[in-house]
Parts: structure tokens; C-alpha cells; sequence
């Protein structure tokens, strides 16, 4: 929680710093790159993997119709409906975003680091939704579900 906290004060700091005069875009960016990872570290330190051990499911059909609706709710903007990269937000903010569908894709099939990507992010534009509030269990479904989107493509 007090990670959580952080994170919003951090961000508020940021907007509210982010029309003050005598600023360079450089500045700024080195600023919000900063703080970025600065984010990703302590998202870093929240990781618990071991978490995911707790984690159960009905069923496997359970996971999976809770990790679509994580999936339309959190990741379909950016990675698209099919997972190839080409989500509306990514696709107007001119982001890079990988395609789970390339045979070299690093994740394929590696569900725990998938797991620990999700809930960290990237330095990049990949949100740490660990702390933005998914939570392990969303997490754990949102991984699920993405191995049902790469498996039939490898």
C-alpha cells in the first residue's frame, strides 16, 4: 500500500511540475524517465512470486474467463485484441509494442516470468499493474489467458 502511495504522489509531482516554466523537454523526460524507473523499482521490491502459489481457481475455464476480462479491461488497448501489438492506444500514441504472436517472443510459454512482467512492467511504456492494482489473482488470470493467445500461434 505505501508503494501504492508513493507511486501517486510521485506522479502528482510530476503533472503539477510539468507546466513550470524554464523546463527543457530533455529535462523533462530525464525527469519522467527518472521517476519511471523509480517505479519499476518498487515494483521490483513488492514482487512476490511465491504468491502465486496461493493463487487457485475452480477451474481452468474459471482462470481463463477472468484473465479475458482482465485482458479487455488492461491489455487489449495496447496489445490488441489477438495479442499481435496493434491495441488502439498503442496505435494512436505511436508506441512499440511486441506481438505475443512472433515465434521469438520472450514470454511464450514462460508463464512465471510473464507473471513477474506483468507485475513490474518495463522501463519503456509497459504499465507495472502490480501497482497499479490488478493483484496477483488478476495477474495470474491475465497470464493464463495470454498463453491461450500464444499457443495456438507456436
Amino acid at each position: 500500500m505505501r508503494g501504492i502511495l508513493v507511486l501517486a504522489l510521485s506522479y502528482l509531482v510530476l503533472i503539477a511540475s510539468a507546466g513550470c516554466g524554464g523546463e527543457s523537454d530533455a529535462e523533462r523526460e530525464a525527469r519522467m524517465a527518472a521517476a519511471r524507473a523509480d517505479s519499476i523499482r518498487m515494483a521490483e521490491e513488492a514482487y512476490d512470486a511465491m504468491v502465486f502459489d496461493t493463487v487457485s481457481w475452480e477451474s481452468d475455464n474459471a482462470r481463463v474467463q477472468r484473465g479475458a476480462i482482465v485482458w479487455q479491461a488492461s491489455c487489449e488497448k495496447c496489445h490488441g485484441a489477438e495479442g499481435r501489438g496493434d491495441g488502439e492506444y498503442a496505435m494512436q500514441l505511436g508506441l512499440e509494442v511486441p506481438s505475443f504472436l512472433e515465434p521469438d517472443w520472450t514470454y511464450a510459454f514462460e508463464v512465471d516470468s510473464l507473471r513477474h512482467r506483468i507485475f513490474v512492467g518495463l522501463e519503456g511504456d509497459m504499465p507495472n499493474w502490480g501497482l497499479h492494482g490488478l493483484g496477483y489473482r488478476n495477474i495470474d488470470a491475465a497470464a493464463g489467458y495470454i498463453g491461450l493467445l500464444v499457443a495456438p500461434q507456436q
